[in-house]
Parts: C-alpha cells; structure tokens; sequence
C-alpha cells in the first residue's frame, strides 16, 4: 500500500501539469528570452499540445547597439513571426520556424489551427517578380510541434492582385 501511495505522488509531481504556468506566465518567458534578438513583442496565440507550451509571437525591428545605445531598427521588412518551445517553463527553443525555408513576414495567424500536435497554417512566399512588400505565392504548411519537423508545405496558389 505504501509503494502504491509512493508510487502516486512520485506520478503527480513528475506530470506536465506540475509544470503548468499560465500563458501570460509563458508569453513573460518568451519575452524575455528574447529581448536582446528582436525588438516590438507581440505576442499571437499559446498552444499547449503534448504536455508543452508553445507561443507564437511577432517582433518588428531588430536592437543595434552604437556608443552603448540600444535602438531598434525598422521597416517592415523586419516583422516577423515566431514559434517559441518551452519545456517545464524554460524557452528550449526561440524560433521553430528559423530551421525551415518560411518567409516569417508572411504568415497568416488567423489561419493557425493545432490538431494532434500538427500546426496548419497559410504563408506567402515570394514568386517571380513579386516586389518586397507583397509575396504573392500561398501555401500551406504544417510543422510537427513536438520535434519542430516541417511535415509538408504545399503550393495551392497565387494572391489576388
């Protein structure tokens, strides 16, 4: 009897949920994490899949130290998306998407959805002749959340002009 009592507090306190933290909790960590890389935080949407946490968040500019001064640069060629993973409230990894060919400034959070821990979503990517503001060529793309793998990515077409 006392191995089995033994045996379930040793169970609760090695669960995921022992590790729980809101997710202001986990977009603070990200922030913070992240604060000498990217400038302009904001934060997009937590996702909690497999007893993890991830956040995806957007930056604009990025910091430039001259004379012990810190700015930031900007223009809108430096927005981009991310997809941070934590693990028992620690940042493992800040970007997901940096080991992958995806244009960040052009993804389409309203199209995020999770299911089985496979993230979905819509990004643009830049076509023949497409100008800097405006990647015109649309995909969809999915990444396994639990080893950051890119599962597939597939053309479905061009952007209304």
């Amino acid at each position: 009897m006392k191995k089995l009592i033994l045996a379930s507090i040793l169970a609760m306190t090695m669960s995921p949920s022992a590790f729980a933290m809101s997710n202001q909790e986990a977009i603070k960590t990200v922030h913070q994490a992240t604060a000498m890389q990217y400038c302009g935080f904001e934060d997009e949407h937590v996702i909690r899949t497999g007893g993890e946490v991830f956040v995806i968040y957007s930056t604009t500019g990025i910091p430039t130290d001259e004379d012990g001064i810190t700015e930031c640069s900007g223009g809108s060629g430096t927005y981009m998306t991310h997809l941070a993973h934590l693990k028992n409230g620690r940042v493992i990894k800040a970007d997901l998407f940096e080991d992958h060919d995806i244009n960040t400034r052009f993804i389409d959070t309203d199209s995020l959805s999770v299911s089985n821990g496979i993230l979905s979503f819509q990004n643009r990517e830049f076509g023949k002749n497409d100008p800097n503001c405006c990647a015109g060529d649309i995909y969809n793309t999915q990444i396994q959340l639990s080893t950051g793998r890119l599962i597939s990515r597939k053309f479905v077409g061009r952007a209304p002009e």
